[in-house]
């Protein structure tokens, strides 16, 4: 699934309605670039790294049940007015009455009955936010909705409305917050190749493709298998090693026993923290490590040794050969000790 790069995740502003009754309230959103989360009970839960879209909603936040918390500033309200959130997709002005009723609404409702208070709270389920984006008349904010909101931005409305002026508000107030809950496709063409003490696993980055992905990196799983056949494998497997990046293309799984057969498949992690189905998998098994020599940071170097010998000829011996082992294995050689 390609994806824009987002240069900006959270889009926040706030407007003053122009076509309503004449109001001295005043309307605005504490914080709007950083909004609590909470979890299904009410508890306050920490976010996201800064990488991974913290103020956006992702899969996992979906099926998690998650809920946002909005802190509104209201003053010199009246005593009957009325106070709503709505929601709308990429900025969707939600203030027309047409466009919060009638046969083709642009917006659907979140909260009708805030509490009018000068400081008031709201906590909204994500699957709430969610479940208008591909019809505005959707009912359904279960787990169903899940899934089924590509790379978009929902904007989030809170309207205040006079006493007797339902139609239009007075004065509102708008923040976006960004979701994304489908997750990119597997890596293609995953092929896992036997090494010295490894396996090297690699497969076709999508950012050859361009840059406008939202990957950034991919997950390999791992599961001992048969030679006969290459068992099938999930992300309930092992997580075996991870490669930073979209453009990352290769990853060396170490620490597998040697000639134990083992299932590789890959899955793509993008920008909001979704990981996508895994790849089909790919079978290798961890060839032999060279005598001698030790695996350190994907390639290998020769290990110490001791010569038995104390004269020049053993020292020569023991560099003649660390040179035609880095000659033959591509390996550097860590120094002898005498």
């Amino acid at each position: 699934m390609m994806k824009p790069l987002l240069a900006a995740i959270v889009t926040i502003a706030a407007f003053l309605s122009t076509t309503g009754p004449a109001s001295a309230a005043a309307l605005s959103i504490v914080q709007p670039e950083s909004l609590p989360r909470l979890d299904r009970d009410g508890r306050q839960i920490a976010k996201r790294p800064l990488t991974l879209t913290p103020e956006g909603i992702s899969l996992a936040d979906c099926r998690e049940d998650q809920r946002i918390r909005f802190t509104l500033l209201l003053d010199q309200f009246a005593a009957n007015a009325e106070l709503q959130a709505w929601a709308s997709v990429s900025g969707g002005d939600c203030r027309a009455q047409t466009s919060r009723s009638g046969m083709a609404p642009t917006c659907w409702p979140l909260s009708l009955g805030i509490p009018l208070q000068p400081v008031a709270s709201l906590d909204v389920p994500v699957r709430s936010i969610l479940r208008g984006v591909n019809d505005p008349r959707g009912a359904s904010d279960d787990a169903s909705v899940c899934g089924t909101v590509d790379l978009t931005t929902v904007s989030v409305q809170f309207l205040y409305f006079e006493p007797g002026a339902p139609a239009t508000p007075a004065v509102a107030a708008m923040v976006g917050i960004a979701a994304d809950t489908i997750p990119s496709a597997p890596p293609a063409s995953v092929v896992a190749t036997s090494g010295e003490g490894r396996v090297v696993v690699s497969w076709e980055p999508r950012g050859a493709e361009g840059a406008l992905v939202g990957d950034t990196a991919t997950n390999v799983y791992c599961a001992p298998t048969t030679r006969e056949a290459c068992g099938s494998i999930d992300a309930t497997a092992p997580l075996c090693a991870t490669a930073a990046g979209a453009l990352a293309s290769v990853v060396a799984v170490t620490s597998l026993p040697e000639g134990a057969p083992h299932a590789f498949a890959a899955a793509s992690v993008d920008a909001f923290g979704n990981e996508g189905a895994v790849s089909p998998p790919s079978c290798a098994a961890a060839g032999p490590a060279v005598e001698g020599l030790v695996a350190e940071g994907g390639g290998c170097v020769a290990a110490p040794t001791r010569p038995r010998t104390q004269g020049a000829l053993a020292l020569v011996a023991a560099a003649t050969l660390a040179t035609l082992t880095r000659r033959r294995r591509g390996c550097t050689a860590l120094p002898s000790r005498v």
